[in-house]
């Protein structure tokens, strides 16, 4: 039986067969920048769809910014008093006393 002889792949062939590798375009440093930029805007969009953030705590964030800056610091520390106290789970029907004293 005669052996059949493989042929042998030179290195032209092998160019053709391993397809060349795409290479990304290279941006110049102000490209970099305005694409971290664009990637980073569209993170922190307001307008986002897929926010979680319920939609009273919007209408809450609105009515705070529309307060007088001490009534504001007021509202704000009262606020977080009241979820502190929720988080540890003691809050009941009249927990909360406005304008007792």
């Amino acid at each position: 039986m005669d052996e059949v002889e493989k042929p042998r792949a030179s290195v032209s062939s092998i160019d053709t067969i391993i397809a060349p590798m795409e290479k990304k375009p290279c941006l110049g440093p102000i490209a970099k920048q305005n694409a971290l930029l664009e990637k980073a805007l569209t993170l922190l969009d307001p307008n986002m769809e897929n926010d979680n953030t319920p939609n009273v705590a919007k209408v809450w964030g609105e009515k705070l910014l529309g307060l007088e800056y001490e009534q504001k610091l007021f509202a704000e520390k009262a606020i977080n008093d009241i979820l502190f106290e929720a988080s540890l789970g003691n809050l009941r029907k009249n927990s909360v006393q406005i304008n007792s004293g």
